[in-house]
């Protein structure tokens, strides 16, 4: 493979493009094209842990990023209300700590540390009476600006360090062959100048034509963003989670403004309402009257091989994944990880290895899924319609269990005689299974059962 293009122009792209040019150096001309025309579903605040494996890899530190960036450290997350009404639930980077609140001395360059230690321990006071563990690791994330950290990461990474190439273009149309690999991209260049490539890693949302599909629980998405007026107030080391009567509103900080996301179903509140909801907590919590708000159909692209042909969708609808716990983007990361695997191995161009790489990229959708349905399964939520479909535990399973029947008919057999008494099979299962009357019990047995 000499040539591989990643298609689109945002954290995504870039982020897969920096850890493939790390991974070849000069062995291949890995290059980013730049559709200007095409839009992104990536939203501008992000999430994440393992951009600081790119950050380490080419020397760029911590403070430069944050700075570049908007960014904030995020030493854990905060859930009211999950429980049930009036909880507080604390959960820190430190997964074998999370029962406690564990900070550490934030990496933010813009503060003293004096200043730091302050509002860490002020957090600390307010969340968990005073208790704050002096022994703390460096288990931290980050949130940031996509969009500064897209241009930064390109600019000084992409360009200045590893001296990647950018194509600046339109792509007006794909040429196949009759197999279906990509003969060449048509693009606006110099009349139509083709573009060819040995693979080709699509970032760009909307350049293929994928078939978007809702997503299990939340499908719905508000959008609020606006300034501090006190940011030694206001500004924490965490992202909050707060459950509402129809879905929950996750607040984070970066260092110039607040980001406020309202996740909700449509099926049983409207736009409106949901406005509403969201207008009525950023007056109470921050004594804002806002009424800018983004509403979007939260969607997941059904194409379930990622690897297909010279093809692999990278794209943020195919790696949605519900930010309670993990995010999209170190979704990403992992997946770009498993295809260096992949590469190291040599036979890229086998069928066999593609198939081992969708599997991998399953097993990694699989996981986050089955942390999401853990989290749930602890909670006591359940007073109205909405919380009883998305926590009570034997509708999350049935949910699953037809996901797992569609795998099997994808990707093993159309008989439906067996598609019949597997489903028979499967909800005598489900019989035992609902006399479980441990909720946690019962999500593990199920997720084992699946992976099985």
């Amino acid at each position: 493979m000499k040539t591989i293009y990643i298609l689109g122009y945002n954290i995504y792209a870039v982020a897969t493009a920096i850890i493939l040019r790390n991974f070849f150096g000069y062995n291949a001309d890995v290059r980013i094209v730049d559709l200007k025309k095409q839009g992104s579903n990536v939203p501008v605040v992000m999430d994440s842990k393992l951009i600081k494996i790119i950050l380490d890899l080419n020397d760029i530190s911590v403070e430069q990023f944050l700075k570049e960036t908007n960014g904030v450290p995020v030493v854990g997350s905060v859930y009211k209300n999950f429980y049930k009404k009036g909880s507080l639930h604390i959960k820190t980077n430190d997964t074998a700590n999370e029962d406690l609140l564990v900070y550490k001395k934030a990496l933010n360059p813009k503060m003293t540390s004096e200043e730091e230690i302050e509002y860490t321990s002020k957090l600390a006071s307010q969340l968990k009476g005073n208790l704050i563990d002096k022994n703390i690791n460096d288990d931290y994330a980050f949130t940031f600006d996509s969009i500064k950290a897209t241009n930064f990461l390109c600019k000084e990474v992409f360009q200045k360090n590893l001296e990647g190439r950018i194509i600046d273009c339109n792509i007006k149309n794909i040429v196949y062959e009759e197999n279906g690999y990509i003969r060449f991209l048509e693009t606006s260049i110099n009349r139509g100048l083709p573009l060819k490539a040995g693979l080709y890693i699509d970032c760009s949302d909307d350049l293929f034509k994928h078939k978007p599909e809702q997503t299990h629980y939340n499908n719905s998405l508000i959008t609020a963003s606006f300034p501090y007026k006190n940011k030694k107030e206001q500004i924490i080391n965490s992202r909050c989670y707060i459950a509402k009567d129809n879905g929950y509103i996750m607040e984070r900080c970066l260092w110039n403004r607040i980001e406020v996301n309202y996740f909700f179903n449509k099926h049983y509140l409207t736009g409106k309402q949901a406005t509403f909801v969201t207008g009525d907590h950023i007056l109470k919590s921050h004594r804002i009257y806002y009424k800018h708000f983004d509403i979007k159909d939260i969607v997941k692209n059904s194409n379930y091989n990622y690897y297909n042909k010279d093809v692999i969708d990278f794209t943020y609808n195919n790696n949605w994944v519900e930010p309670l716990i993990d995010n999209p983007l170190d979704i990403l990361i992992k997946k770009v990880f498993k295809l260096v695997d992949l590469f190291e191995d040599g036979v890229i161009f086998s069928q066999m290895y593609k198939n081992h790489f969708n599997e991998e990229c399953r097993k990694i959708d699989r996981e986050a899924e089955k942390n999401y349905l853990m989290f749930l399964s602890k909670t006591e939520n359940n007073y109205n319609s909405y919380w009883n479909k998305i926590f009570e535990a034997d509708v999350v399973t049935a949910l699953d269990l037809k996901n797992c029947v569609k795998d099997i008919i994808r990707h093993k057999t159309f008989d439906p005689e067996y598609y019949e008494k597997l489903w028979e099979k499967e909800l005598l299962f489900l019989d035992n299974y609902n006399n479980m009357t441990d909720k946690l019990e019962r999500t593990i047995t199920f997720m084992e059962r699946i992976n099985k």
